[in-house]
């Protein structure tokens, strides 16, 4: 099975999906982009970005691992869909 999610740290509480999209489209096709929340809309400082391949999710990686936006460094890491830290996330996010 393809790993196309990728988890995105520190981002700025400001940050926007559209932005984060933006940013990641320099590195491949993006299916999708959600903003973790709190259950009162809050943001959390985290997102999942879904790509369209499996070549595009190791270049986001491999290219914007550390790029700054909005003055905050990102973290990118795969998501493994067996780690239950991202499976509880998933699940709320729906």
């Amino acid at each position: 099975m393809e790993n196309r999610m990728i988890s995105v740290a520190n981002l700025s509480w400001g940050s926007s999906e559209s932005e984060i999209q933006n940013l990641f489209e320099q590195a491949g096709n993006v299916k999708e982009v959600k903003l973790v929340r709190t259950n009162d809309g809050l943001s959390l400082g985290e997102a999942i970005v879904t790509m369209a391949t499996e070549a595009a999710t190791k270049k986001a990686i491999d290219t914007l691992h550390g790029t700054s936006l909005k003055g905050k460094k990102l973290k990118l890491s795969v998501i493994n869909r067996q780690d239950n830290h991202y499976s509880k996330m998933l699940i709320t996010m729906m």
